[in-house]
């Protein structure tokens, strides 16, 4: 048996993390003032009055625009006084506040309804210090605060589909993933990166796009438009390719199971049973499904992780399956998109993504696996009773690598029964308990009781005031938001991943993916909480 991916992967006991890719964003609004789009002709019209009240205190925040320039005032109860000069930049506005002897870097937006205005403090060389950004909410009292039309150009019919590109659907490359709608001229949807979600809006103009995408560190501009079939995403200097994955549905919908759904037949397309072997079925309760290990691979299972991998005393390389909590193809294609990577590992697709069965697609991939140079082949498999399924990698080294891992990896896809994941009462008692997350200003507090309720409350509060050179106070100001739900919840996984499913008490369902990162420390949909003690349900 060929065993130097059991050695170096198994017996050290490492982890391997789908993506990994890093996305710079760029920080510096001092080269933001200097760099004008040029689709800015869609700017937004910030020119009008705004208020905002917090803790019997008032703000009173007026803007006029000419062109691409505003200034204006801040002021409050508190006696706040300050001045602001800018350019608008798509759909943000940014510029320095000033006044008191003391300055500080803004940077605003609308969202909805609200404008909302981030002040950043200068760090000692006159740069934004993006470790000090403190955000008020501004409601309209008066003008602005809607978008222009194009110079010279008329009201828009809004039956016509004019000659703009459509940006509408889903894309990955580069380790980034994007999904768009596109309405007329408009476009808005999510920016996806390392397990986080942002915000993403702009305007189309021909075949290009411009606008903003919005991140706990504030706006960031961003430029695309097609070569090919290729969608070239630039921020910050830095160009990602992009490829269409799939339609235009998006791909962070939840899917529910539809337990109509019509079963695959014998005689599918996509067979799904293998009639040329004899081979052990396995179950995998957990996951909701069971798969035979293909012709001449043994299976055996990861005691700490409850994990599967198979190895072959005539086929060199292993076979690697990795849970995975993705409810969607387009979502899997887009974490493929991402490729395989830690610390010694660098695995990305050398060929297209396709379809291989019922549930499941598969691709060629290469690089290398725990620092040698390997290839492999990968098929991921999703359930069609919600989200959940797994990712398998058939991998070996370059050389060794042939069509016979590929059958086997689509073998190992086309096995695969599914069933309704059962719900693990002894995992839900291992997860049951107090737990807490604070992130920048939010805390979270989530709280699984033994008994199946659940209570989750969060609360945002942003405070703080101004100072000048001499440490005297100039001003202050504070806000506040919180929410939050209570219910019941059910747990299927394993003590090492999984999924949450909550149900509200006005019958809401959510699934939350789980991941168990440390001793006392769980990740939530990305969201890291920590374990406080025993679940206080009285």
């Amino acid at each position: 048996m060929d065993n130097f991916l059991y050695e170096k992967f198994f017996k050290a006991g490492n982890s391997l993390r789908i993506g990994g890719n890093v996305l710079y964003f760029v920080k510096k609004i001092s080269a933001v003032l200097g760099f004008l789009l040029c689709f800015s002709v869609f700017s937004v019209n910030f020119s009008g009055s705004y208020t905002m009240s917090s803790n019997n205190a008032k703000l009173y925040l007026y803007i006029k625009q000419s062109g691409i320039n505003i200034s204006g005032g801040l002021t409050g109860t508190t006696g706040a006084d300050f001045k602001l000069t800018g350019k608008v930049e798509g759909e943000a506005a940014v510029g320095k506040c000033y006044g008191n002897n003391i300055a500080v870097f803004f940077n605003m937006y609308f969202e909805d309804s609200s404008l909302y205005v981030q002040l950043i403090e200068p760090k000692a060389d006159g740069t934004p210090d993006w470790s000090k950004v403190r955000e008020l909410v501004f409601v309209k009292s008066g003008g602005g605060g809607v978008v222009s039309q194009r110079q010279g150009q008329s009201s828009a019919n809004p039956l016509s589909k004019g000659n703009s590109t459509n940006f509408g659907g889903n894309f990955a490359g580069d380790g980034l993933k994007v999904s768009l709608s596109q309405s007329g001229s408009i476009i808005k949807g999510t920016l996806m990166f390392n397990g986080s979600n942002f915000k993403i809006k702009g305007k189309v103009s021909g075949n290009k796009a411009a606008g903003v995408f919005s991140t706990g560190n504030g706006n960031f501009n961003f430029t695309a438009g097609f070569k090919g079939n290729t969608l070239l995403f630039e921020t910050g200097g830095t160009v990602y390719r992009l490829k269409r994955i799939g339609g235009s549905s998006n791909p962070l919908a939840r899917r529910k199971a539809n337990h109509l759904a019509k079963k695959p037949s014998e005689n599918s397309k996509y067979p799904q049973k293998t009639t040329s072997r004899k081979g052990k079925r396995i179950t995998v309760d957990s996951l909701g499904l069971s798969f035979v290990p293909p012709k001449g691979w043994i299976a055996k299972q990861d005691p700490k992780t409850g994990n599967y991998y198979m190895g072959s005393n005539s086929i060199p390389g292993y076979i690697l399956m990795l849970p995975h909590n993705y409810a969607t193809f387009d979502q899997l294609v887009a974490a493929a998109a991402e490729g395989f990577v830690d610390q010694s590992t660098n695995m990305h697709a050398s060929s297209d993504i396709e379809k291989v069965g019922e549930y499941a697609v598969g691709g060629e991939f290469s690089g290398t696996f725990q620092n040698v140079p390997a290839r492999a082949y990968v098929v991921g498999v999703v359930s069609p009773n919600g989200s959940g399924g797994f990712m398998a990698m058939c991998v070996t080294t370059t050389q060794k690598y042939s069509n016979t891992h590929k059958k086997s990896a689509i073998e190992l896809a086309n096995s695969v029964r599914f069933f309704q994941a059962k719900v693990n009462s002894g995992l839900m008692n291992w997860l049951a308990g107090e737990y807490y997350s604070y992130v920048g200003s939010t805390e979270r507090k989530l709280m699984l009781c033994p008994n199946g309720r659940y209570s989750y409350y969060s609360e945002s509060s942003y405070g703080g005031g101004f100072s000048d050179q001499y440490g005297n106070s100039t001003g202050s100001w504070g806000a506040a938001d919180n929410g939050g739900s209570s219910g019941s919840w059910k747990a299927v996984g394993n003590k090492s991943r999984g999924t949450l499913i909550f149900t509200t008490n006005k019958g809401e369902v959510d699934e939350r993916g789980f991941q168990v990162v440390g001793k006392g420390v769980i990740l939530i949909d990305g969201t890291k909480f920590a374990y406080k003690g025993r679940a206080n349900c009285n």
